[in-house]
């Protein structure tokens, strides 16, 4: 892939995964108890934390401060400062309780693992990356102090560090982008394997480790990797030739993909209930990622499978599938950062955006680009990036009995960030 589609990956698109914490988890400690906060509650928080402090005031004095009967009032108190958004204080009480739990009950007390947790949502919602990695670190150590390695407890932690690596990656939120990178593929693959040992080859539950295994597959392949980013990371694998295996990952990234669109195909099509239009949806997604890798006579191929497969077993969905162009790369867990309309929410915000229209070609180009409209006059850096982005964008085409043809006037918005 060409660098300008490197480019454009990073300004239209950010990764969203099912298993990182980063969004709906730490909205969840933000924002519910502000939105319905009011002088009753605040006064009743008041009382509850005064107290859960009296209650430490007094273990503290009858049996030391070493109890073990003080980790649980601490870690209720730090509950309450959490809702209250007093992160620092919640932090450092949370803190304290993990450090009481490995004194009372052992470096590898699995109540440290909540505990853990709780710390890491607040201290996204600090921004604070670098240490993010270092408790998921530890949480992981935990882990594996705590379960075999194909346990299946294991595939969780697995997911939830592996979406925080990918997220992490996407966003740049580290030094060394790559290492998030490579870990997040590290950890999703420990994490199939252990799911199909545990649940079987075509159990459903692993199609969406599949996809976002893909997602990193897609990354490594437009990835611009300098030499310098390429430390050798010790959390998650042990290895003397980081860069080979980086430049291994990058080289098999299409046909990684490929095998894993496939087995999402003999997964669906293995299951008591045959869901044909997931199944059609999925051989779209092969011949999508055959048109991004460049090869685009199999593509125009697979496409026609795809309709002739909906024709045959789901003619009632067809037009919903066919019927338009869909800005690529279209995966699951990827939030592209184009709409087809704008919300009057996003318009009574003022978000930035531009409306473009543009015609798609039958091999998925975007051509004959002009703006409708647009808030961002005075950025023209960013109106030129966001529009030379959408020239380098692919498009699945329209398909009219299964031939792609040539889309005229097709509108979207850009919200570049």
């Amino acid at each position: 892939m060409t660098k300008p589609e490197q480019m454009h990956t990073f300004l239209l698109f950010l990764v969203i995964t099912l298993f990182c914490t980063i969004s709906y988890k730490v909205q969840a400690t933000k924002n519910p108890f502000k939105s319905s906060e009011n002088i009753e509650q605040t006064q009743t928080l008041k009382q509850q934390i005064k107290a859960y402090e009296n209650a430490i005031e007094t273990i503290e004095s009858q049996d030391g401060v070493y109890s073990d009967k003080l980790a649980q009032q601490l870690a209720n108190l730090a509950d309450i400062y959490q809702r209250q958004n007093k992160h620092d204080l919640a932090i450092d009480t949370f803190n304290r309780s993990l450090h009481l739990n490995r004194i009372n009950d052992g470096l590898y007390s699995k109540a440290q693992i909540p505990l853990l947790k709780k710390i890491i949502a607040s201290l996204k919602i600090q921004k604070k990356w670098k240490i993010i990695d270092q408790r998921y670190n530890y949480l992981y150590w935990l882990h594996n102090r705590n379960f075999s390695e194909n346990d299946e407890t294991m595939v969780e932690v697995l997911l939830e560090i592996a979406g925080w690596n990918l997220t992490s990656y996407a966003r740049r939120y580290s030094k060394k982008p790559i290492e998030n990178l490579y870990n997040s593929h590290i950890l999703y693959t420990k994490a199939l394997k252990i799911s199909e040992e545990q649940y079987g080859q075509f159990n459903e539950r692993n199609i969406p480790i599949l996809n976002n295994i893909m997602i990193a597959n897609y990354f490594f392949a437009t990835a611009d990797i300098m030499t310098s980013d390429l430390i050798e990371p010790n959390e998650y694998a042990a290895t003397t030739n980081f860069q080979n295996l980086v430049a291994t990952l990058k080289r098999k990234s299409f046909s990684s993909g490929k095998e894993n669109i496939q087995n999402e195909i003999q997964i669906l099509e293995n299951q008591d209930e045959i869901n044909h239009f997931q199944i059609s949806n999925v051989r779209l997604k092969l011949a999508d990622w055959h048109l991004l890798f460049e090869k685009r006579q199999t593509a125009m191929r697979l496409y026609n499978d795809a309709y002739l497969y909906a024709s045959i077993n789901d003619s009632q969905n067809i037009n919903d599938l066919f019927n338009k162009p869909i800005a690529l790369p279209n995966l699951p867990n990827l939030k592209t950062n184009t709409r087809e309309g704008i919300t009057h929410e996003a318009l009574a915000s003022n978000t930035k955006f531009i409306h473009a229209s543009f015609d798609v070609t039958r091999y998925g180009r975007a051509k004959n680009i002009q703006v409708i409209n647009s808030n961002m006059k005075e950025s023209t850096r960013l109106r030129s990036l966001a529009l030379r982005s959408l020239r380098f964008t692919k498009f699945r085409p329209k398909l009219v009995g299964g031939l792609p043809i040539k889309t005229e006037k097709m509108n979207l918005h850009i919200f570049p960030e």
